[in-house]
């Protein structure tokens, strides 16, 4: 399944500072984040040019997605928080999906699953 983190501003985030100025959480998240990269777990990720962030990552369920980033040391140190938000993807370049369904026939799937 694929969720979306989104991450924004955390408790202890050094105000006035940029990311890249946020010091060893922020560098132990980087590595934190290419390790979740080449297993496969993160498909994309990186900050947004004013404030925040986004993770796309591919996981068995919601709650592998909470294990991941309870772990991530930048958010373990409260200089990100995030929120999380699954993903039904009907347009997927990663995965070559594409849907011509209408909107109701795409709601009565989601039911039947």
């Amino acid at each position: 399944m694929r969720c979306v983190a989104l991450f924004q501003h955390g408790p202890n985030w050094k105000r006035g500072r940029s990311v890249y100025e946020q010091g060893p959480p922020i560098e132990a998240h980087l590595a934190t984040m290419r390790q979740r990269y080449e297993e496969g777990s993160l498909l994309l990720g990186g900050p947004f040019e004013r404030e925040g962030g986004i993770a796309v990552l591919e996981v068995a369920d919601e709650s592998a997605a909470v294990d991941l980033l309870a772990v991530d040391p930048a958010v373990a140190a409260g200089v990100l928080a995030y929120t999380l938000h699954p993903l039904t993807a009907f347009f997927d370049a990663f995965a070559s999906v594409s849907t011509d369904s209408s909107v109701a026939a795409l709601a009565r799937r989601r039911t039947q699953a």
